[in-house]
């Protein structure tokens, strides 16, 4: 027999329902709590299989302290966590990020930081959930030349940040830098080595985009990254010196390498996020 379910208020009343409501709710106790302690509660939303769409991060609890939550697309996780937390400080110490400003204090490295306002404020699902409305900016940043998306000879894929609304006049005025302080010509077939700053050595392809198949970390501690399946750097291969961080950026499952030994490459079939296989240098 089914098991009979049973009217209130014209709903038709389902345990499943009831449960997911009482988990829902735990969940929004839970926010408000972390809200309370910390000022604010940070999101991370994964794009989804497929490269559909990049991640994305946003602020819940600024509303509170009248201020717009913060949105920023693209950056990897721990890296939208840490700057979105600085913000908010700043914002609880008295500062406001109104759609238009520019900052360019909030790097380590002096670069402007763009606040525009978000028009498309779906998926900010938390916010909503606590209070009912969401206002919010969103924070554009640069690539590794100090470049915005709208700037010509940005370094990023187009689906990388996604703007969520108009761009600011002041933003579309500011110049784009004339030179790129981190991609720097190397010759070809020759390797770049990591230092503090993290300097390696990419094709083109994979500055642009695609998918890095191939990997060497040489004995003498050098880099390079390609999307062919070679078994050394071959002569007249073109190569550039990009930073470290911003290939992590293109490709954020780069880090699963961060433990390959010196004198070791690896090579994957797939695209981002596809296993590795490692092998001496020089194995077939």
């Amino acid at each position: 027999m089914a098991k009979r379910k049973r009217e209130i208020c014209g709903c038709v009343y389902s345990p499943a329902v009831a449960q997911q409501e009482e988990r829902d709710d735990e969940a929004r106790e839970q926010l408000r709590a972390m809200i309370a302690e910390h000022g604010v509660a940070i999101r991370h939303v994964f794009g989804g299989s497929g490269g559909a769409r990049s991640d994305f991060s946003y602020t819940v609890g600024l509303t509170a302290v009248g201020h717009p939550e913060i949105v920023t697309e693209g950056l990897p996780h721990e890296v939208a966590h840490a700057f979105l937390n600085m913000i908010a400080d700043d914002v609880h110490r008295g500062q406001r990020f109104p759609a238009g400003t520019i900052r360019t204090d909030l790097t380590d490295e002096p670069a402007p930081v763009v606040f525009l306002h978000a028009a498309d404020i779906s998926e900010l699902d938390a916010v909503h959930e606590l209070y009912g409305r969401v206002e919010a900016v969103q924070l554009v940043w640069t690539d590794s030349a100090s470049r915005l998306p709208w700037h010509p000879g940005y370094h990023n894929p187009p689906d990388q940040q996604r703007l969520r609304g108009p761009i600011p006049a002041e933003a579309l005025a500011l110049p784009a830098p004339t030179a790129d302080p981190h991609d720097t010509e190397v010759s070809p077939g020759t390797l770049v080595s990591i230092d503090d700053r993290s300097v390696v050595a990419v094709t083109p392809a994979v500055l642009g985009g695609t998918p890095a198949s191939s990997v060497w970390h040489t004995e003498d501690d050098t880099w390079c990254f390609t999307t062919d399946d070679h078994h050394v750097p071959s002569p007249g291969l073109p190569l550039l010196g990009v930073a470290r961080d911003h290939l992590l950026v293109l490709d954020p499952s780069l880090r699963d390498l961060d433990g390959l030994p010196a004198g070791v490459r690896a090579t994957r079939s797939g695209g981002h996020g596809s296993d590795w296989v490692q092998w001496p240098q020089g194995s077939a």
